[in-house]
């Protein structure tokens, strides 16, 4: 490739600027560009990239950010930069971050660190960076990583796009603070696999919390953060951490152990709904196809509607994971199998508070 042709390609020119901003206005004398300091030829190298990113980012002396379709504050809001999935940490690890425009102008000409308030910086950038991501302004200032919050974190990435479908668990190892193997080839496994990290250090329930499509390998965990995406927050509600609820639970070779108390379901009445009709009440998302509303007499409970995309169901129960508020409980809608002694998890929804609740049992979920 000649000296013309580089000068042409996109990612030279970035390269270019990004050398120029990182050398005369921060006096950096070297630099890392995700883009082009990676060798995807060296598994190893590229294993030690991705887990060590996040720390790279945290530890950088300046973190520059090039927003290459934002060449105002207006123009900001549609920015790709903000819709993918690698992008996440950089926006939260660095504590000295600078964006800028796609002419390479500072969005903030004012000042030589961003990571300060909207007050100091002039500007509502901040508060914009909220309304396109969903992230508290106090979270984009000042992020720990780890096991706070964890449906919360989830929701950050619900809407996030990566090219590869393992990257979805990956670009999130520095987020939730957990040590996750690469393994490229391996698709779902790997956001399965980080659920069970995060399940081996927390026992916040929040990350039941999810509509959409169930991971491969066992119900009650999603295939996706796309499950916890932020327009169904409402459907979702915190789970609160109960003293007289045993939080502990583990995968085992029988399914997801938990101990939870346990309501049946006296009797069932289904209709027919339409195509077009919205599942919210069910793990499924709108997609056009018709399905079933049933109407489920609880003991204790009294009537609970749910949407579901089956009729077939017998045996069903539900399993209280915690409060939402002074008046409804998180519950989980499952159906036994007698031949196996397990459970299926086919719905989350709200219920009644019931003060007590019933004694909780041990169940299995598959």
């Amino acid at each position: 490739m000649s000296e013309e042709e580089k000068r042409r390609c996109g990612g030279f020119v970035k390269l270019v600027e990004f050398c120029n901003v990182a050398q005369v206005q921060f006096h950096c004398k070297y630099v890392w560009l995700d883009t082009g300091c990676i060798n995807h030829s060296s598994s190893a190298e590229l294993e030690e990239s991705i887990r060590s990113m996040f720390n790279w980012y945290r530890n950088s002396e300046i973190c520059v950010v090039h927003l290459n379709e934002t060449s105002n504050a207006l123009s900001l809001r549609r920015d790709a930069w903000f819709t993918r999935g690698w992008t996440l940490q950089e926006l939260l690890a660095p504590r000295q971050i600078k964006f800028f425009d796609q002419y390479w102008r500072p969005l903030t000409p004012n000042c030589s660190n961003d990571k300060v308030p909207d007050t100091k910086l002039g500007v509502p950038l901040w508060r914009t960076i909220h309304e396109i991501t969903g992230i508290p302004v106090s979270q984009l200032l000042s992020f720990e990583p780890g096991m706070q919050h964890i449906k919360e974190r989830m929701v950050w990435a619900s809407a996030r796009k990566t090219t590869r479908i393992e990257d979805k668990a990956y670009c999130l190892i520095g987020i939730f603070d957990v040590s996750l193997a690469i393994a490229y080839g391996e698709g779902t496994m790997a956001f399965h696999r980080l659920q069970l990290e995060i399940m081996q250090r927390s026992d916040d329930k929040g990350l039941f919390a999810w509509r959409g499509q169930e991971s491969a390998y066992n119900s009650m965990l999603a295939a996706g953060p796309e499950c916890f995406f932020r327009s169904m927050w409402s459907l979702l509600p915190e789970v609160e951490r109960e003293p007289n609820l045993d939080t502990t639970y583990a995968l085992t070779n029988r399914g997801l152990r938990m101990s939870v108390p346990v309501y049946g379901v006296e009797s069932t009445k289904g209709v027919c709904l339409p195509d077009g009709s919205d599942f919210a009440g069910s793990d499924s998302d709108r997609d056009g196809s018709s399905g079933f509303q049933y109407e489920l007499m609880v003991e204790g409970l009294g009537r609970i509607t749910v949407k579901l995309r089956e009729h077939r169901y017998r045996h069903l129960k539900i399993a209280i994971l915690g409060n939402a508020s002074r008046t409804t409980s998180v519950a989980i809608l499952l159906v036994f199998s007698e031949t196996t002694g397990q459970y299926k998890r086919i719905a989350i929804l709200k219920v009644k508070r019931l003060s007590p609740w019933k004694e909780p049992e041990i169940i299995f979920i598959k």
